[in-house]
């Protein structure tokens, strides 16, 4: 039989870097993002919710408290959420992981084995504010927080901790998705993007040859995928023909086929002929099914463009500043009448990406 447990979610971070004060607040799916947390802990026996202003909480009808030691983090959340909760196993979730599902609490809930945390494990990182404590852990937690030992990881070393592997629950390839938290304006947005495909960033890459442009998209991509987009290129090339003489798997289209399909175990690539040159408005159309589209090349393309100026390639854009959404260079001029961006600030490009408007 289950022993009774508690569900805490920790709703009292600052949200600095947020527009506006209380993330949990925000919406999501016609209701907020607190309360898709709520529904998912839904099968607990008890939900408290931590905050450090209760009256904006209040609403959810659900016991808000206060942290006891201020001021110190995600510790001392779990400290008063396991201090007040009625069961000795207790559910610490961050009010900003929408998506947690009923299914995943489940399992959590139904987890009888002896532990003094449970620690959620995605295949690549812990997660220990979506993972159960014991009230065993009290005793340890309030030591560290008058020491100030405030790092999860750190109290987690000192107390008997079972890892769980969500690879081993879960019927997906990549279970990190869960539990993307949501830090950021962009990361807010790319929550949206998730269950709203109304919107797609397209944005061409331009710059003079050997500018960097391939080896800039290839840093942008991972970046991007981390923040929940799916991303699509096309790569404009001047070359004739784009197929290998020399290689057995395109033989069919060499001997005459007009399109050859080469398949594989994680991928298909499809060889077609064309009478002439494809429009870009029309191979864009291929990618209606990704996020943000990123275009190498095409500088004369009626699509946002960023352009690349390297100093040892070129001193000024090829294009005019004014079709210019900002400039990626090693250097600045006053006289480029756009923004510039610093080459090697790959996260400030992303977010640029992000956050145009179409």
């Amino acid at each position: 039989m289950n022993r009774q447990k508690t569900a805490v979610i920790l709703a009292g971070g600052k949200s600095s870097r947020m527009k506006r004060k209380h993330k949990a607040l925000m919406p999501f799916k016609e209701h907020t993002i607190i309360e898709q947390v709520i529904e998912a802990v839904s099968n607990f026996d008890e939900i408290i919710i931590v905050a450090n202003e209760p009256e904006a909480y209040e609403v959810f009808g659900y016991e808000v408290i206060q942290d006891v030691y201020k001021g110190k983090g995600p510790l001392a959340g779990i400290h008063v959420g396991l201090s007040r909760a009625l069961h000795d196993d207790v559910l610490i979730v961050a009010c900003d992981m929408p998506r947690i599902t009923p299914q995943m609490t489940e399992i959590l809930y139904a987890y009888n084995e002896p532990y003094d945390a449970l620690v959620s494990y995605d295949g690549d990182e812990i997660h220990p504010l979506f993972s159960m404590y014991n009230k065993r852990c009290l005793p340890e937690i309030e030591r560290h927080l008058k020491e100030d030992l405030l790092k999860l990881k750190l109290f987690l070393k000192e107390v008997n901790t079972v890892i769980l592997n969500w690879q081993d629950h879960l019927d997906i390839e990549d279970p990190r998705v869960y539990f993307k938290n949501i830090n950021t304006p962009v990361d807010y947005k790319a929550l949206l993007r998730t269950s709203d495909k109304n919107e797609q960033h397209i944005i061409c890459i331009v710059g003079a040859s050997n500018s960097g442009k391939t080896t800039l998209i290839q840093m942008l991509i991972p970046k991007i995928n981390e923040k929940g987009y799916t991303v699509g290129t096309i790569k404009h090339s001047h070359h004739t023909d784009l197929v290998a003489t020399n290689k057995d798997n395109t033989k069919h289209y060499q001997a005459g086929a007009n399109k050859t399909m080469l398949v594989g175990q994680n991928n298909i690539t499809t060889i077609q002929r064309v009478e002439e040159e494809v429009s870009l408005k029309q191979l864009v159309k291929q990618f209606k099914d990704v996020d943000v589209l990123i275009i190498e090349g095409y500088k004369k393309a009626n699509y946002p463009k960023l352009e690349i100026v390297r100093s040892q390639v070129s001193s000024e854009p090829m294009c005019n500043t004014n079709e210019l959404k900002a400039i990626i260079s090693d250097t600045t001029n006053k006289a480029w009448q756009c923004p510039t961006i610093a080459l090697e600030n790959v996260d400030a490009i992303v977010e640029f990406i992000l956050n145009q408007n179409q």
